[in-house]
């Protein structure tokens, strides 16, 4: 996962009609998460690729842990589309989704239609402690505001150590939508989970 700096307003507009509201980490300023996932044993889905960008928000009803958005959640198989837009309400799309290692480096790529959407590249990290987390997602499905938690538990390095990350935005629609709201294309923090085991909750409708 990295993690950049959006303008809070922008990020506002685009959130507008899911009825939620970005969390600001400075005046004006919002982070903007970019998780890349191998999701490599799902129950009932089989394996695939996500690419979540999310934002954190205010949390809606009795929520008490860290609450995101998802502005975007492509993903590479439509069975993993389907539940996620229909059950959750989540802005899944169908993508192509490269994660690769070359030599000491890590890189995603995304891309749709033939254009890509951006590219971040790091350094690999290994090791890490091993640790739990409780996260909780906002989504809108016809109107009605769910939320979706997700317990994890996994190997976790975060580090601000960013000088060998490099991200790239591409020509792609979503892109310049990303570009409209980033401060600056530059990186501020880096997270990775290793050896993840992980479960999804069951969606329940919040006021």
């Amino acid at each position: 996962m990295i993690e950049l700096r959006a303008h809070t307003e922008a990020v506002k507009e685009t959130l507008s009609e899911k009825k939620l509201t970005p969390v600001e980490d400075s005046a004006g300023v919002t982070r903007l998460m970019i998780v890349g996932c191998e999701m490599r044993d799902v129950q009932l889905l089989g394996p695939y690729n996500e690419v979540g960008i999310q934002v954190p928000v205010e949390p809606v009803g009795q929520s008490s842990c860290e609450t995101y958005a998802h502005l975007y959640l492509p993903v590479t198989s439509e069975a993993a589309r389907w539940g996620g837009v229909d059950i959750l309400g989540m802005p899944k799309f169908i993508a192509k989704i490269d994660v690769e290692r070359s030599g000491d480096r890590d890189t995603c790529r995304l891309a749709e239609a033939g254009a890509q959407i951006f590219e971040y590249s790091l350094k690999h990290r290994d090791g890490g402690p091993r640790k739990s987390e409780v996260w909780a997602f906002h989504s809108n499905r016809d109107g009605q505001i769910l939320e979706t938690g997700v317990e994890m538990e996994a190997n976790f390095i975060e580090s601000e150590d960013t000088d060998d990350v490099t991200f790239e935005l591409g020509s792609h629609p979503v892109a310049k939508q990303l570009d409209d709201m980033l401060v600056s294309p530059e990186v501020h923090r880096v997270t990775i989970a290793q050896n993840i085991s992980s479960v999804l909750k069951r969606p329940i409708k919040v006021p």
